[in-house]
C-alpha cells in the first residue's frame, strides 16, 4: 500500500509542518509499503527524515506563491498519484480542486477562511486568497472521504458540511516536559525583577499582537514593572506594520519594554518558554495551537483569549479575556501578575492536563483512518 501526502501548502516550523514532522518519525513499514511526500524545497529540507521507505517530490509550482499551488493541484496532483501509483491521499492542505480518483481524506487546519471577524482585519489580498480558501474548503470537506479535524471547535464550525470526519488532536513532544519548581512572587508596582510576558507567534493581524502590546504599554504607564517578547514576528510585513510604528513609538518612552525576537527552529521553543514568567496568547481565530499544548507541557503560566479552542484545552484551570479589549488584557495579565498561588495551582493543573496529548496516539489514529479508507 502506498501513501500520497500533499504539503504543498506547509511553511517550516508552522504548527502543520509539525504535525507532518511526527507523522513521519512515527512511520513504521507495517502501516504502508512507502510515503511520498509532495511539498516545497524548503519544507523537504527542514524536515530532514531520513527513511528508505519515505521519498519526497517537489517542482516549480509548489516553490512559488498560492495561485501556482493551486495550478499544481489541478492539473499535476492526479499524475503524481498515478506516478508513484498511490493507493490514498492524504492532503494536509485541507482542500483539492478535482477530487482524486483514489481515496481522498483532508486534514483541517485552516480555519481563518471561515472568521468573517479575522478576515476583515486582513488586507485585501489577504481577503480575496481566504475567500478563495473558503470556497475550495467547502468543496473539498463535502466530497472526500475523510475529514480530520483538530479539535471540536473546528468541527462545531463545520458540522453542516459533512458527517465524513473525524476528531484527531495534536500532540506534544515528550521533551518539552518540564515541572516548574519556583513561581516567582511579585509586587506589581514595588519588585526589582521584572515580570517577563511572552507570545510565541508568528506576525498576521488576527494573532492580534497590537492589543497585547497596548495592554502592556497600559500597564507600564501605571508602573508596572512588566516587559513583553514578541518571538517569532520578524518579517517583511510586519516591518510594514502599524505595530511595527507602535512598538518603536512605546519603547522611545519606556526603553525596551516590547522586545521582538527571531525564532530559528522549533527546537528552540523549549529553551524559550523556560524564561518567561506567563504566555499571553490573544489570537483571534485557531484550529487547535501547538504552542498551547508546548506551554502547558513546559509548566509556563499561560492566559488565553475566550475563543472557544483555547477553552477546549485549558477548560476552567487558566484565566481568558476579551481580545480586542486592551483593558481586559492587561487586568487579567494583573491578577496573574499580582496572585502568585492561582499562577501555580492553575499551571500545575495545566502540566498534568497536557499528558492526555500524545503524539504516538496522534499518529497512531492518523495512520489507522488513512488504512481504514482503502478497505471501504
Amino acid at each position: 500500500m502506498r501513501l500520497l501526502i500533499d504539503a504543498s501548502n506547509l511553511v517550516p516550523e508552522s504548527g502543520g509542518f509539525v504535525h507532518l514532522k511526527k507523522t513521519l518519525e512515527n512511520f513504521t513499514k507495517k502501516k504502508f509499503d512507502k510515503i511520498v511526500i509532495v511539498s516545497s524545497k524548503e519544507v523537504i529540507k527542514k524536515l530532514n527524515i531520513k527513511n528508505p521507505k519515505i521519498l519526497f517530490e517537489t517542482n516549480l509550482f509548489l516553490n512559488k506563491n498560492l495561485f501556482y499551488r493551486i495550478f499544481w493541484k489541478v492539473f499535476i496532483l492526479n499524475f503524481t498519484a498515478k506516478k508513484f501509483k498511490s493507493d490514498v491521499i492524504f492532503i494536509l492542505g485541507g482542500y483539492f480542486v478535482i477530487k482524486p480518483n483514489i481515496p481522498t481524506i483532508i486534514l483541517i487546519q485552516n480555519l481563518l477562511p471561515f472568521s468573517n471577524i479575522s478576515i476583515a482585519d486582513e488586507n485585501v489580498l489577504t481577503v480575496v486568497k481566504n475567500i478563495i480558501l473558503r470556497v475550495l474548503h467547502k468543496y473539498s470537506i463535502r466530497r472526500a472521504d475523510l475529514s480530520v479535524y483538530l479539535s471540536r471547535h473546528t468541527n462545531n464550525i463545520l458540522k453542516n458540511l459533512t458527517d465524513k470526519y473525524l476528531i484527531i488532536n495534536h500532540g506534544v513532544e515528550k521533551d518539552f516536559y518540564y515541572k516548574r519548581v519556583k513561581f516567582h512572587k511579585f509586587n506589581s508596582k514595588n519588585n526589582h525583577r521584572k515580570f517577563k510576558i511572552l507570545y510565541l507567534s508568528k506576525y498576521e493581524k488576527y494573532k492580534n499582537h497590537i492589543n497585547l502590546v497596548r495592554a502592556c504599554q497600559y500597564l507600564k504607564n501605571k508602573g508596572h514593572n512588566i516587559s513583553l517578547d514578541l518571538v517569532g514576528i520578524k518579517n517583511n510585513n510586519f516591518e510594514k506594520s502599524k505595530l511595527f510604528f507602535l512598538i518603536k513609538k512605546i519603547n522611545k518612552k519606556h526603553k525596551d519594554l516590547i522586545n521582538v525576537r527571531k525564532i530559528e527552529t522549533h527546537r528552540n521553543i523549549k529553551k524559550i518558554l523556560k524564561e518567561y514568567d506567563l504566555h499571553v496568547y490573544p489570537s483571534t481565530c485557531e484550529s487547535f495551537g501547538i504552542i498551547i499544548l508546548e506551554t502547558i507541557a513546559s509548566s509556563l503560566p499561560i492566559i488565553c483569549s475566550d475563543y472557544p479552542v483555547f477553552k477546549e484545552i485549558l477548560r476552567k484551570n487558566t484565566l481568558y479575556f476579551n481580545p480586542y479589549n486592551f483593558l481586559d488584557i492587561s487586568k487579567k495579565i494583573l491578577i496573574y501578575m499580582n496572585n502568585n498561588l492561582l499562577r501555580k495551582n492553575n499551571t500545575m493543573k495545566l502540566f498534568r492536563l497536557s499528558k492526555n496529548y500524545n503524539w504516538d496516539l496522534t499518529c497512531e489514529k492518523t495512520y489507522l483512518a488513512i488504512k481504514k479508507q482503502l478497505k471501504t
